[in-house]
C-alpha cells in the first residue's frame, strides 16, 4: 500500500545511526495510527496489519542495511500522490526531533529524501524548519550549517548571501519574541551558526 512507504522511509530516518530510539519508534507507531483513523472494521484491522508489517520488514531491513530510500522513494513517485510526499516528509521530520536532537546525519538524509520524492528545497526546507523551531529540540553541534539553512554550496554568491540574509532575519525575529529558555537558546544556536555561514561566502 503506498501509504505504508512513509512508514518504511521514516525508518530509514530513525535507523540512519544505527539505532531506533524510543521515542522515534513511538513517532512512527503514531504516524500508523494516523494512517489507521480513516478505516474502520475488517479493512481497519487489514490497515493494521499492513502498517505492523511496514514497520517490522523496514526496521529488520534497516538493521540488515538492506532498506534502499531510492526505491521506496520511486514506488511513493508513482503514486503521483503530493499529499503522500508531503505526509512522508513530515513523519520524517518527526522522527528527526522525537529524541530532541537533530543529528547531522537525519538532517542531510531529510534533503536526499526530498531529492529523491521530487520537493524542492524550499520545500524540504520549510519541513525542517518547523522541526527545528521544536520547543527543546538540540542542534548537534556536528551538523552541517548547509544541511541545516538548506544552503546548496553550487548557487551563486548572490543567491546564498540573500538565502543567509533572509535566514537571519527569521531567527532573529523568533529569538526576539521568546523569553529565556530551551527555545530562546536554540534560535541563538542558530544565529550563530548563521554567522559562521556568513564568514564562509563572505
Amino acid at each position: 500500500m503506498a501509504a505504508t512507504l512513509s512508514l518504511k522511509i521514516a525508518m530509514a530516518v530513525a535507523m540512519s545511526d544505527g539505532n531506533l530510539h524510543k521515542r522515534e519508534g513511538m513517532a512512527i507507531k503514531k504516524a500508523a495510527i494516523r494512517l489507521l483513523s480513516p478505516y474502520s472494521g475488517k479493512e481497519a484491522q487489514t490497515m493494521k496489519q499492513r502498517c505492523n508489517q511496514a514497520i517490522k520488514e523496514s526496521h529488520a531491513e534497516a538493521k540488515q542495511g538492506s532498506l534502499h530510500l531510492e526505491s521506496l522513494a520511486r514506488r511513493l513517485n508513482n503514486t503521483g500522490n503530493q499529499q503522500l510526499k508531503h505526509e512522508a516528509l513530515q513523519l520524517c521530520t518527526d522522527v528527526m526531533t522525537a529524541d530532541g536532537v537533530a543529528d547531522p546525519s537525519e538532517l542531510a538524509l531529510l534533503h536526499r529524501i526530498g531529492d529523491l520524492i521530487g520537493l524542492d528545497m524550499q520545500q524540504v526546507k520549510r519541513f525542517i524548519d518547523t522541526g527545528l523551531m521544536k520547543k527543546g529540540l538540540v542542534i548537534a553541534s556536528a551538523a552541517n550549517p548547509e544541511d541545516v539553512f538548506g544552503v546548496n554550496p553550487n548557487w551563486n554568491s548572490k543567491h546564498i548571501k540573500e538565502h543567509l540574509r533572509a535566514e537571519f532575519r527569521k531567527w532573529n525575529s523568533r529569538m526576539n519574541t521568546l523569553s529565556e529558555g530551551s527555545e530562546r537558546d536554540n534560535a541563538q544556536h542558530m544565529i550563530n551558526m548563521l554567522g559562521e555561514l556568513k564568514k564562509k561566502y563572505g
